[in-house]
């Protein structure tokens, strides 16, 4: 393993477990907003009680929004992985 390849390797592990830790903490943000409204609706009541169909939408677009990515850098280093891969 030539040391390009394990530098190349850690630079991207220490840049993808930064953005995912931020993409995490973005996204329990998002799920406790989300908890907090939704947890106070009455679902199994009379109909009256329901939630108001605009926060029924609201709540239901915030949680499609959901989904996170991480974006992986334009720099393909597959061969360092593999490289890596094969060394241990």
């Amino acid at each position: 393993m030539a040391a390009i390849d394990a530098r190349l390797v850690g630079l991207e592990l220490q840049a993808n477990v930064t953005a995912m830790k931020l993409a995490v903490d973005a996204l329990s943000t998002a799920i406790d907003a989300i908890e907090t409204e939704t947890s106070t609706w009455v679902l199994n009541g009379a109909d009256n009680l329901l939630p108001a169909e605009a926060d029924v939408k609201a709540q239901l677009i915030a949680y499609e929004a959901l989904s996170v990515s991480v974006s992986k850098p334009g720099n393909s280093i597959g061969d360092s992985i593999n490289v890596i891969k094969a060394a241990v």
